[in-house]
């Protein structure tokens, strides 16, 4: 009889300890729409210290790999940018509209070498530790691709997309 209690009191607090790891396991990935009051001080500062003359156009808080970070979404004339932040204000992240014209020379010319026929839809330059990359969103012959170069214009990467239409998140700018 104390043999039956043993095991099922055993396995209650297994049961237990496995519900409480299950509930305080970390987040999944997410991310928000957040009003610009539930935005940190510091995160607020540090954008408005950085970019006095941008318009806030949205906010949000993500959760990556457990961490919690906060995206600050901005207008500035024709530039549009997203900076993602930690909640003390440290920088992690800039994604910011290029113009064409301000693509580096040698991005533009491993471009249409590599891709002769194609048109360059959009163009970001996203910086990470410091560390820029552009990230090109492209038409060639009727296939939409992002290339990614590195800061001295040598394509890292590239990847056909869906096809125009099929793929909600993305937006169509202008890049001239």
């Amino acid at each position: 009889m104390f043999r039956n209690i043993n095991i099922i009191i055993t396995m209650a607090i297994l049961l237990c300890a496995g519900g409480l790891s299950a509930a305080t396991a970390a987040e999944p990935d997410s991310e928000k729409s957040i009003s610009l009051g539930e935005v940190p001080a510091a995160v607020l500062a540090a954008f408005e210290s950085q970019y006095p003359e941008a318009k806030i156009t949205g906010t949000n808080q993500e959760v990556k790999d457990g961490q919690t970070f906060f995206e600050i979404e901005s207008k500035q004339g024709k530039t549009t940018r997203d900076v993602l932040y930690l909640p003390d204000g440290t920088v992690q992240e800039i994604e910011e509209s290029v113009l064409k014209s301000e693509l580096p020379a040698s991005a533009t010319a491993n471009l249409r070498k590599e891709f002769p026929t194609g048109e360059i839809q959009r163009i970001e330059k996203v910086t990470r530790a410091g560390v820029a990359q552009y990230e090109v969103l492209m038409e060639n012959n009727d296939v939409r691709m992002e290339i990614v170069l590195d800061d001295s214009g040598q394509i890292v990467k590239s990847e056909k997309l869906a096809p125009k239409g099929e793929d909600e998140d993305e937006e169509s700018e202008d890049a001239e």
